[in-house]
């Protein structure tokens, strides 16, 4: 069984040379792109927030759309794995711009009653870097695209 990876072992801090708005509205087009809702954006203070469910029986979504790591629990049913997504983006007037990723996953389930009554469990999961890379890939294309523009 594989253990999940330590958050401490993922890189979550980028830096881009574009303007604090290019960057902002990348992250944007990101959670646009992949079908992440948006709960809260605060512009001002560059703050997105956003939550979503991945259903474990879809195998293209399990753990969190495969963003997470999640203990190995054999014969305990599970739910949706619940994914939180903070990103800051600190306003500038450098041209450069740095980003912060934040992610927290979690799922519940029910132990099976063989010999022991059922119970509600929850498992944290840890985030397994792919989050972070493809939101910061999606960044440098992003940029870049925009530079050529």
């Amino acid at each position: 069984m594989a253990l999940p990876v330590e958050d401490e072992d993922i890189q979550k801090t980028f830096h881009y040379e574009a303007g604090f708005d290019v960057v902002l509205q990348g992250v944007i087009d990101f959670f646009a792109t992949n079908s992440i809702p948006i709960k809260t954006i605060e512009k001002d203070s560059g703050i997105i927030y956003s939550e979503r469910s991945y259903a474990p029986s879809d195998d293209s979504s399990a753990h969190g759309s495969g963003f997470a790591d999640c203990p190995s629990r054999p014969l305990v049913t599970f739910d949706d794995v619940i994914a939180e997504f903070n990103v800051f983006v600190p306003p500038n007037d450098q041209g450069k711009t740095k980003v912060q990723i934040t992610t927290r996953f979690w799922r519940t389930g029910i132990t099976p009653g063989i010999l022991v009554v059922p119970h509600k469990i929850k498992d944290i999961c840890k985030s397994n870097g792919k989050f972070e890379k493809v939101l910061s890939e999606h960044l440098t294309d992003y940029i870049t695209k925009k530079k050529r523009d």
